[in-house]
């Protein structure tokens, strides 16, 4: 399957060896989530909402990025249920505690490692340090993180994490304050790079060399992104159109769980975890326009390729 793969994603041979397995992982929970919200409408029975809850427990253990989602998913699913007069207070709160029982450990033990709340991982504050410089013409960011750069390792193991965690806070913040207007150019660019792979925007004036030296298939790739994002679009779109309601699971995904990424540091494998629900609305996309090409064509009196002509009556078969 790579070669298929790689006809598919240009980038998908670089993907195999920078695809970090907490992506893949969480690529593949998230997809039985938002397949399970999708269904959860139809249970009459607290059983699911609690596997539900369970789920999202792991997912966020996982990646706490995707805890976004969680209270709109959930109110999605409840207000689903509610439309077809089935209860959806007692299945909510069955799925919350559920989620609870899952992450309550890991919150213990962070409380009796740190001495205080640390609910996940607080690593936050140093990818927007780390960001700040806004170079993102490269994959990836790491001049500025711990684990490469030895004045920060030093500082980290000086002050220890959380009070380097919160020196980072401080450092972000006020490089922010002084500097709103590039801080808004370069979140632009972040969000111009997630959803087409392009990050040629000026930062400071000037073009910066909009392709990585390094990527010899980053044009190809960019066609791609930015084709499949026109095609998520108009599958969004397509959907509204038949049931808006539909469409409102899809477009939470799409605005929410890329927020973070916007501010810190942006790569098309942080998207991944979409690219599930992003392939079915272009699925639906290319079908729905195929459709509606054939059905043009045939109002048109041009006969369908796929349907066996019929002998006219009389005539010899």
């Amino acid at each position: 399957m790579g070669w298929l793969n790689l006809g598919v994603l240009p980038l998908f041979h670089l993907f195999l060896g920078r695809m970090d397995r907490e992506i893949c992982l969480t690529t593949l929970l998230l997809s039985l989530l938002f397949l399970i919200t999708l269904r959860l409408d139809r249970s009459r029975r607290q059983g699911p909402w609690f596997v539900y809850g369970l789920l999202w427990g792991v997912t966020l253990l996982t990646n706490p990025a995707v805890l976004s989602l969680f209270p709109f998913l959930l109110a999605w699913a409840c207000y689903r249920s509610r439309q077809r007069g089935l209860s959806w207070g007692l299945p909510a709160l069955v799925a919350t505690l559920a989620l609870m029982a899952v992450v309550a450990p890991w919150f213990v033990r962070n409380c009796q490692t740190f001495h205080q709340a640390v609910p996940f991982r607080d690593n936050f504050w140093l990818e927007v340090y780390a960001g700040k410089n806004g170079d993102i013409s490269h994959s990836s960011l790491d001049a500025l993180h711990p684990s490469l750069n030895l004045t920060e390792q030093e500082g980290c193991n000086q002050m220890g994490e959380l009070r380097y965690m919160a020196h980072k806070r401080q450092q972000s913040l006020e490089f922010i304050r002084k500097h709103p207007g590039w801080f808004e150019r370069v979140t632009l660019r972040r969000i111009l790079r997630t959803w087409t792979g392009f990050s040629g925007l000026p930062a400071n004036g000037r073009f910066q060399e909009p392709l990585d030296p390094q990527e010899p298939f980053e044009p190809l790739n960019i066609a791609f992104c930015t084709t499949l994002t026109a095609l998520v679009v108009t599958g969004l779109y397509l959907v509204s159109g038949r049931c808006f309601l539909a469409a409102w699971p899809y477009l939470l995904d799409l605005l929410e769980f890329p927020m973070g990424y916007y501010v810190t540091n942006t790569n098309l494998r942080y998207r991944h975890p979409m690219d599930s629900e992003m392939v079915v609305l272009a699925a639906y996309a290319c079908a729905t326009l195929l459709q509606g090409r054939n059905g043009v064509a045939q109002k048109a009196g041009v006969p369908d390729p796929q349907q066996k002509a019929t002998p006219a009556s009389g005539a010899e078969v």
